[in-house]
């Protein structure tokens, strides 16, 4: 792999102009690793790194990968980090959203299809795990297939080839396969929604990101409280703002021990007014 190009001048063969050299496989992966390093360390929320590791983790093997998570959580910078940071990062990168089409269109867009195979195809038509063929196909939201795309996916899976809608030659594909789902495939499982064998068969290693306060950069301190009331459709505004500033002084009294005037300091009134509010919210015996 290293190859080494030196230009030199007709006047003199000794005087370089330019050296170039290309780097090993295996040093170019390390890069990749590297960067995806840096990646992690720019990250302050601990859940992000502990997720960006396991990243960097599943991208120096070759392993199927389920990714799991909230819509809008990130699964796709995810599976396109792994697949940069993968051995594969040179091969093609595609990826099907498996809720936006159709069973019929979902089996043409992944394994092809072949002429007059159905009412429409005026030609032959490679799939996309064809297409990926030394790279990665993401199948985003893939709980969303059905039970007989499931089983022509699962036979991929364990041999590696499969053939056209409507074709009788085998395809042998070497391509990563990477699934992503906001759905809780394990309760599918159970319904019946989702084969078994599938499921074990995708989540040879798998990685699930939650979208909390931290993720977003929000400031998270033990001083932080929050007070959620449903809109007052049958109480009146006085009766739902009584009930938060109950809240808030049981809080100023719990954070202060029981005392009264640390719990008038946190709230910034005076301990009359604290008193005060302790007899109008009928806080004595709390």
């Amino acid at each position: 792999m290293g190859i080494q190009g030196i230009d030199l001048t007709p006047e003199s063969e000794e005087k370089i102009i330019r050296l170039c050299k290309t780097l090993p496989e295996k040093d170019f992966q390390a890069n990749r690793l590297d960067s995806l390093t840096q990646d992690l360390e720019a990250y302050p929320s601990e859940a992000m790194r502990s997720v960006l590791n396991q990243v960097r983790m599943a991208a120096e093997r070759q392993s199927t990968i389920l990714l799991l998570g909230e819509t809008g959580s990130g699964k796709d910078y995810l599976a396109r980090s792994i697949y940069h940071a993968s051995r594969r990062a040179s091969g093609p990168y595609f990826t099907l959203n498996c809720a936006a089409v159709t069973h019929e269109w979902a089996e043409s867009e992944l394994f092809g299809h072949e002429r007059g195979s159905f009412t429409g195809a005026d030609g032959r038509k490679r799939g996309l795990l064809e297409l990926a063929e030394g790279g990665t196909l993401l199948l985003n939201e893939i709980g969303e297939l059905s039970l007989p795309l499931q089983a022509k996916l699962l036979t991929f899976l364990d041999a590696k080839k499969f053939t056209r809608v409507g074709g009788e030659k085998t395809i042998r594909v070497n391509a990563r396969l990477i699934a992503a789902t906001n759905r809780d495939l394990e309760a599918d499982v159970e319904t019946g929604k989702f084969r078994r064998d599938l499921f074990y068969r995708l989540n040879v290693i798998s990685i699930h990101k939650v979208i909390c306060a931290s993720n977003l950069f929000l400031k998270v301190t033990p001083d932080t409280w929050a007070f959620t009331v449903p809109f007052p459709i049958d109480r009146s505004l006085n009766d739902t703002t009584r009930e938060m500033k109950a809240a808030l002084v049981k809080e100023a009294l719990g954070r202060a021990g029981g005392y009264r005037e640390d719990a008038a300091r946190l709230l910034k009134i005076s301990r009359h007014s604290l008193k005060h509010y302790i007899n109008f919210l009928g806080l004595n015996g709390n």
